[in-house]
């Protein structure tokens, strides 16, 4: 079991695993929020559509992101170890967006936490107290928490529930960070003890 091995020798180098053989359920989050972005794409700078064909592709694009955020809940609670493996050809996060540099993702973070805490004062400043905005800013608050996290604390070696997270929604579950916090807690619990199972057997 190469990934008894990852746990037991953490130092290790990370598997590697053919993309065919992961989860049905991660290769269908991935390919179909890589539909939801092809589709998105391909209404910009493209001839106008009707309103009313407008409204179906919209409408479609949320549907098949919303799909593939729900397929993510399962992945993050039933396999939160995917990211320990390497894989080899077809992983559309791998290929696309992991190759960026690092650079450039420290930048989005930083620029993130400054956009939301603008919004955060913004709300407070404004005095609302209807449930709406209070709902509002407390889901704000929590996006500001968990963007503190991964600018600072992250590390997809270390947290290997969030970078299966990340990998399966190509990055766009960032954006809903805070909805899937239960699922990370439940897949980094189930790390845990997989780590812990796997040490007393090899140990």
């Amino acid at each position: 079991m190469l990934v008894v091995i990852r746990f037991v020798f953490p130092w290790a180098v990370f598997a590697i695993m053919e993309f065919r053989n992961y989860p049905l359920s991660y290769r269908f989050s991935q390919r179909s929020m890589a539909l939801a972005f092809a589709l998105m794409i391909s209404q910009v700078g493209i001839i106008p559509l009707p309103q009313n064909a407008q409204v179906v592709v919209g409408v479609t694009i949320y549907l098949i992101a919303g799909i593939s955020l729900c397929v993510s809940f399962y992945v993050i609670v039933r396999y939160p170890l995917l990211s320990l493996f390497e894989p080899s050809g077809g992983d559309q996060f791998m290929k696309y967006f992991a190759s960026s540099g690092g650079r450039v993702y420290k930048i989005l973070k930083i620029a993130a936490l400054a956009a939301v805490l603008i919004v955060i004062i913004s709300m407070l400043l404004d005095g609302k107290n209807n449930l709406q905005e209070s709902l509002k800013l407390v889901y704000f608050v929590a996006m500001f928490g968990c963007l503190l996290f991964m600018t600072f604390i992250y590390k997809p070696a270390s947290h290997p529930a969030v970078a299966t997270f990340i990998r399966a929604t190509l990055g766009v579950g960032l954006l809903v960070f805070p909805i899937f916090i239960p699922a990370l807690i439940v897949g980094s619990i189930r790390y845990k003890r997989l780590l812990a199972n796997a040490s007393i057997d090899y140990g």
